[in-house]
């Protein structure tokens, strides 16, 4: 196939409340008095804020929003706080790391955004689009940073493959700023490739190798689904996100070869749930996930890049053994490592019972990413029951992007960012 962009093209995106504003690399966006909405320059350009107090550099010199002022000409952010403005937008957090995504201030889900920089999964929307006319889309609708799952039908693809995926982002002007490791075939059940370690350390070299390319940061390494048979009910009490003091397992993995504690091979069979076999399997399947979450997160300091950890639920995965942020969050202990922390996709934890709130207020420092969809239903912001509104406020001082992984049919995908 090939690879379908607008490398150096000039949008004209609708800035509710204000004027259009033509977005690209190094261009400036002018919200007016009483803008709702804050476009930011190009990545690492000049973003100018018209409606509030002051400009600013639109990247590297952003600060966390609770620590910056409207004082004017000179500050790495501006807060502005325009009239009819459901909430603050900041421009400095949008700039954090030298990106600069669409900062839509509208009434999104109730409340406002804050100033978030969100990032469109190319995995989930888009899909009626070929892969690689996706990133270009994704542009066209405003953003300019996107995230995936591992797109290719094995861990090892060819060059050219690889190569057209590249492009197609380089092309479109957005930055990956998220990609999975080689999960399987995600369509038909798999769940990722951890315990799996011939197939996992076969992909770990050329996931990172792209990610490095096209300067993605976050790497997510789905833990994988338990043998046939061996599912069971986790016990583990909604919203006990803090993990217990006593690290399970002794051994570093550091020291271990990735695989060596447990052949890949073997699994536990049709074990009844809950028995001594089972319990073995799941224990060796634990040390051979530890050891290859080590060998990746080694793999991906060299881009200085992080390694994320996620809790699905077991609606949807009934094999899935990590089901709460504790179960998640316990793996990451054992693993050691300062760039292995917890990816928080909060529908899937919403679903579990989980409560968000909880785990934003006391465990934001341990998550390296944030995906976001409505409960029930996986879909937009707003949709579901979740609290939004109160999450978008418990977010406002991430600096990361925000993961849209909803499932959307037809026009209006992106709507709930502008009330």
């Amino acid at each position: 196939m090939t690879a379908s962009g607008h490398a150096g093209s000039r949008r004209r995106v609708a800035v509710p409340g204000g004027t259009a504003a033509e977005t690209g690399r190094g261009e400036r966006a002018s919200g007016g008095v009483g803008s709702r909405a804050v476009v930011l320059g190009g990545v690492g350009s000049r973003g100018v804020v018209s409606g509030g107090k002051g400009a600013g550099e639109a990247g590297g010199g952003g600060r966390r929003l609770s620590e910056m002022e409207s004082d004017g000409p000179g500050s790495g952010g501006v807060v502005s706080q325009g009239s009819g403005s459901g909430g603050v937008v900041s421009g400095g957090v949008g700039a954090a790391a030298g990106s600069s995504d669409l900062v839509s201030q509208g009434q999104a889900a109730g409340g406002a955004t804050m100033g978030l920089r969100f990032d469109v999964n190319l995995s989930i929307l888009f899909t009626d689009l070929p892969l690689l006319e996706r990133p270009a889309a994704a542009a066209e609708a405003g953003f300019t940073a996107v995230e995936m799952w591992w797109p290719f039908d094995g861990p090892t693809p060819s060059d050219r493959d690889l190569r057209a995926l590249q492009s197609a982002i380089e092309d479109a002007g957005v930055q990956l700023v998220a990609l999975n490791f080689d999960a399987g075939d995600m369509a038909n059940g798999d769940r990722g490739m951890l315990t799996q370690t011939d197939r996992f350390l076969a992909n770990v070299d050329v996931a990172v190798g792209l990610a490095g390319r096209l300067g993605c940061r976050i790497l997510n390494a789905l833990y994988g689904n338990t043998a046939p048979g061996s599912a069971r009910p986790h016990n583990a009490a909604p919203g006990s996100a803090h993990p217990s003091s006593t690290h399970p397992g002794s051994a570093h993995p550091s020291s271990t070869a990735p695989g060596s504690a447990h052949p890949s091979s073997t699994h536990p069979g049709s074990a009844a749930p809950g028995s001594a076999q089972t319990r073995d399997g799941d224990a060796g399947h634990r040390r051979v996930a530890v050891a290859n979450l080590a060998h990746a997160a080694r793999r991906a300091a060299d881009i200085g890049a992080t390694v994320v950890v996620e809790a699905l639920n077991s609606h949807e995965n009934p094999r899935y053994p990590l089901t709460s942020s504790r179960q998640a969050l316990e793996v990451i202990d054992q693993v050691g490592m300062d760039n292995v922390k917890l990816l928080a996709d909060l529908y899937h934890l919403h679903r579990m019972g989980e409560d968000v709130l909880g785990l934003l207020d006391t465990q934001a420092y341990r998550i390296g990413h944030v995906q976001v969809a409505d409960d029930p239903g996986r879909g937009y912001p707003g949709s579901g029951r979740m609290p939004y509104t109160e999450i978008f406020n418990k977010l406002g001082t991430y600096e990361g992007h925000v993961g849209l992984e909803y499932r959307h049919e037809g026009p209006g995908a992106f709507d709930w960012r502008n009330g």
